[in-house]
């Protein structure tokens, strides 16, 4: 949903549609920068967010433990009994405009 996508923008209404039925499935939206959720809150695809910068602190993984112990720090929510799915990665469209 960048603005800088150069793509139809019959394309970009289905990108919209498919976001906005995903996000009913996600408790809390999480960004990793400001700018991300002021986007998402422009096309009005969220009303709130929170915003968690470089989840993983140098210099790696945490244990299964810690990691859990700082990520309820973060967004202040007893992860307890919760299932946590999380990515790694970085997929955006300057990656796919090389095919």
């Amino acid at each position: 949903m960048d603005p800088n996508y150069k793509k139809d923008w019959h394309l970009k209404i289905i990108y919209w549609l498919v976001f906005k039925f995903l996000l009913c499935f996600v408790d809390i939206p999480v960004f990793v920068s400001k700018n991300n959720l002021e986007i998402a809150k422009k096309l009005k695809l969220v009303k709130n967010g929170i915003v968690i910068y470089n989840g993983i602190p140098e210099p790696g993984f945490l244990e299964r433990d810690t990691a859990r112990k700082f990520f309820e720090v973060k967004i202040k929510i007893d992860l307890k009994d919760k299932f946590i799915i999380g990515s790694i990665g970085r997929l955006n469209y300057q990656k796919i405009m090389n095919f």
